[in-house]
């Protein structure tokens, strides 16, 4: 079968697309602005021209079928390629328009030091018709969805840097070893290294930064997390330590629900940069933005 995508194939592709985003049909609804049955229409008109089935739905819900999830993966592909394209084309006559797709580390909000609503700020005092993107990942995911193409830039720790990839550093943040009321160092007036190392630590040794004396948090993790909320809760059923950063911890701390371990009361820091791929050149759009960026942290990454 000779396949021709015209505009109607897009849009069923963009109604499949946040089908699957939402995982059915009447969850889609709200997003698309129109009805479950025209919302099924579409798909059986999509499956009709692709001769495939793309997903199974009924009594037991919404479930993609295995041509369905690699018809989705590849519809992925071609939207972000033609988002590329309007870039490529912005870079061409120097516009500022398309969309700027950034992802991001969890719970940064918080820290006063990290200034990318700044920079949105003074991005969009510019003239321009650019959609800002935003998308938190886990850490470990941030650079391969960098890798993919999903990403026009990210903002993370940097850990084990990837060759394909350019960090430029951004800032630094505080981080260090907490606990939560209910455990049993919460109210212990002095707190020693076999006390730190003795308690349940929660965190990832692959995802969370060590401190930098190492003997603290030397053991393997009692309990395993993906970010700094799963940190947080684990903490506070007050079974566990962990690794936070300051800020974030600071709004437990100021209401009497956590404490700082650290036994030195030495402070450590965790380098955040901004991630892009090696390329010759970024696309206009995100060159422009990553000015910005670059600007309002001037003085923070040393």
């Amino acid at each position: 079968m000779h396949l021709r995508l015209q505009d109607a194939s897009l849009k069923n592709l963009r109604i499949f697309e946040a089908v699957v985003v939402n995982g059915g049909f009447a969850a889609s609804q709200t997003q698309l602005g129109t009805s479950a049955a025209s919302i099924s229409i579409a798909i059986k008109a999509l499956e009709s021209q692709l001769g495939i089935k793309l997903c199974d739905r009924g009594r037991k819900g919404f479930k993609l079928t295995p041509r369905g999830l690699a018809v989705y993966k590849a519809s992925r592909k071609l939207f972000e390629s033609i988002q590329d394209f309007t870039l490529e084309l912005s870079n061409i006559r120097e516009e500022l328009s398309g969309e700027i797709r950034i992802g991001l580390m969890d719970n940064v909000a918080t820290n006063a030091q990290f200034k990318l609503s700044e920079s949105i700020h003074k991005f969009n005092q510019r003239d321009n018709n650019v959609t800002v993107i935003l998308d938190e990942s886990a850490p470990r995911e941030l650079e391969a969805r960098l890798l993919e193409g999903r990403y026009h830039l990210a903002i993370g720790a940097g850990g084990i840097q990837h060759p394909r990839l350019a960090y430029t550093p951004l800032l630094k943040e505080e981080i260090a070893v907490f606990c939560a009321q209910g455990h049993p160092l919460f109210d212990k007036p002095s707190i020693n290294l076999d006390d730190i190392n003795n308690s349940k630590f929660a965190g990832s040794p692959t995802t969370l930064p060590m401190l930098s004396d190492p003997s603290v948090l030397n053991q393997e993790p009692a309990s395993l997390v993906e970010n700094m909320d799963a940190t947080a809760l684990l903490l506070l059923s007050g079974h566990y330590i962990g690794i936070l950063p300051v800020h974030y911890a600071d709004i437990w701390v100021k209401r009497g629900a956590m404490r700082r371990l650290h036994p030195m009361n030495s402070k450590a820091f965790v380098d955040y940069f901004l991630i892009v791929q090696k390329r010759s050149h970024q696309p206009y759009v995100a060159e422009i933005f990553i000015q910005e960026l670059l600007h309002a942290h001037r003085d923070l990454s040393e």
